[in-house]
């Protein structure tokens, strides 16, 4: 039996109060009798909860003492977010730390500002902090780490990846439109180069291949992200391009923002006679406001499944597996999709 091992098991015992508060603790013979294990890996055992302050060496002699049967915390992680955090990655934080808290943890969050990047993570390379969460980002660090909405961390060298299972959100909000009646179809997106946004485009044009859509990727507009001159040159790129257009089909929240905005600059009838869709919590950036269909990332169980991923790895010490997590999203208010006439 290994020293984690029993350290862990020794833990559990303290923490369900089979060792009480004061109590003499087993001695380092009794404990490598039980565990069948030499002496020599009882006292690492011991040592280790001594350092971790659950237990205290008594006079020589007088044995080992239980010092407190529940730490807390039990250790420090951090998060890293971009700057400013929106909508969705504060939700992604608040499971983060609901998840910590849960287990015990403590856990700092930075926004660095740009450029500070690399100064903070080297601080946290040689700091106390056990565990990392990044999120919209890969980091380098010498410590175990988990990476939140980026698909890009698969192809890190140990990257471990939390996510949304992007292409499946794809195919499954464009089945929705087309079993809606819907023909005259754009979709709009932002970030080109983003892996992310380029899997739910794939899963839209997946599915309006499989229903015959005609001149598929001419319907494909991009614009910068946040730019809301792109969406209005492309939403009147659309309108002449497909006069009958009756749905925008949006690969992110940012895409149907600065669409709605472009829409009601120009006046044009969006969500209305033209229906749209989101991507991605749409309805938090509008204060809940707004009857579009959107896919659920669900952000929370992002974190809390990173985190509980990282403190499985800190605590296991078990790091020869990548971690690669993809969530089902989840189409929500397939409702607000308005079914064509006659279909």
């Amino acid at each position: 039996m290994k020293v984690e091992e029993i350290k862990r098991e020794l833990i559990a015992r303290l923490e369900s109060g089979v060792y009480g508060t004061g109590s003499r603790f087993p001695s380092e013979y009794r404990l490598a009798e039980e565990f069948s294990v030499d002496k020599a890996t009882a006292n690492k055992a011991v040592a280790r909860l001594v350092e971790k302050g659950y237990l205290a060496r008594g006079k020589r002699g007088s044995g080992t003492y239980v010092k407190q049967t529940h730490l807390f915390p039990a250790g420090h992680l951090a998060i890293i977010l971009p700057a400013p955090i929106d909508y969705f990655y504060a939700r992604i934080l608040d499971g983060a730390q609901n998840a910590a808290l849960a287990r015990e943890y403590l856990m700092s969050v930075i926004a660095p500002p740009s450029g500070e990047l690399e100064r903070y993570l080297n601080a946290l390379g040689s700091s106390a902090v056990l565990g990392i969460i990044s999120v919209g980002m890969s980091v380098c660090v010498p410590i175990p780490s988990i990476t939140v909405d980026y698909d890009y961390a698969a192809d890190f060298p140990g990257g471990n990846l939390v996510n949304t299972d992007n292409l499946a959100g794809g195919h499954a909000m464009m089945r929705e439109v087309i079993a809606r009646g819907h023909r005259e179809i754009a979709v709009y997106s932002t970030i080109r180069i983003n892996l992310d946004r380029q899997r739910r485009v794939r899963g839209f044009v997946a599915e309006m291949e499989k229903a015959r859509i005609p001149q598929i990727q001419k319907r494909i507009y991009y614009g910068a992200q946040w730019c809301r001159a792109d969406a209005e040159k492309q939403l009147a790129r659309m309108l002449r391009d497909f006069p009958e257009l009756s749905i925008v089909v949006c690969d992110s929240d940012d895409a149907v923002s600065v669409l709605l905005d472009a829409a009601a600059k120009r006046k044009i009838d969006l969500p209305g006679r033209i229906a749209v869709t989101g991507f991605g919590n749409v309805i938090g950036n509008y204060g809940g406001g707004l009857n579009i269909a959107n896919v659920n990332q669900f952000p929370d169980r992002l974190g809390s499944a990173a985190c509980n991923h990282l403190i499985h790895r800190i605590e296991s010490g078990d790091t020869a597996e990548p971690v690669r997590d993809f969530f089902p999203p989840e189409v929500i208010h397939p409702e607000y999709i308005p079914t064509v006439a006659g279909k």
